[in-house]
């Protein structure tokens, strides 16, 4: 596995030095889909280890590995299926976790969650998407709780919308699962650390975003999820066996 672990390194070498998230992640998407699923779980294998290990180049790269939906889209499920398969039998853990696609805990339907301000009621879907990217304040504020995915995408390429706006999107509430899954494929937004947090310690997240964003979180962050039992126990397992592996290697580096 040397030759393939050093052409990985490579690989990442190359692909964190891309500034732009999007072009960084179908750079890597292009080198990876080369490789069978066996050499895909071991080349997984090695940037999740070589990240925790702190090298920066590797966990430059994290945000781009996480966002599995075009790599899947790609290759397609029975791929992926091949790779988990070949992870549980080397018993690469962290590969296990970063792919498992657990049930959400609880569901929520789009009616269950009031517009504060009735404007998904009183606008049609193209008027509201259109205002979306109004400079106006007042305006952001009441489209921030829009049920429709597609709206808060346009919203989130808002240039006058600030961090600590999308913070509050992303760590409400009840919350729309569609509206956090468009927060995480923001390019723009989850490069910021405080995003990824709000996501793994939402509820209403999508299991599997959650999962893939557990390798980025901080220790104190990471054992506050490990304990957090609003959160899925697949996600628990996986904060606290990221986080005993952290111990381990921290009591053994010289």
């Amino acid at each position: 596995m040397k030759e393939l672990y050093l052409k990985v390194q490579q690989w990442v070498d190359a692909c964190s030095r891309i500034e732009d998230l999007g072009i960084r992640k179908h750079q890597l998407l292009d080198r990876l889909q080369e490789l069978p699923p066996d050499a895909f779980a071991e080349a997984l294998y090695y940037i999740l280890r070589q990240a925790q290990t702190g090298r920066p180049a590797f966990k430059e790269v994290l945000d781009a590995v996480s966002d599995l939906e075009p790599m899947i889209a790609r290759l397609g499920r029975p791929f992926f299926s091949e790779v988990y398969t070949y992870s549980r039998a080397k018993h690469f853990d962290d590969v296990v976790h970063f792919l498992r696609q657990p049930r959400p805990k609880r569901g929520l339907k789009t009616a269950a969650l009031p517009d504060p301000d009735q404007l998904a009621n009183e606008l049609t879907l193209g008027q509201r998407k259109a205002l979306a990217m109004s400079p106006d304040r007042h305006t952001m504020e009441q489209l921030m709780f829009d049920p429709d995915p597609s709206v808060i995408h346009r919203l989130l390429s808002n240039p006058r919308i600030t961090l600590p706006f999308v913070i509050r999107i992303t760590a409400r509430r009840p919350n729309y699962p569609a509206v956090l899954t468009e927060v995480f494929h923001s390019p723009r937004w989850i490069v910021h650390y405080d995003i990824k947090v709000a996501l793994v310690r939402n509820p209403y997240t999508p299991p599997p975003i959650c999962l893939r964003l557990l390798p980025n979180l901080r220790t104190q962050d990471l054992r506050e999820a490990a304990g957090d039992t609003s959160l899925l126990p697949e996600i628990q397992e996986a904060a606290r066996d990221l986080l005993q592996k952290r111990v381990r290697q921290a009591e053994s580096a010289p």
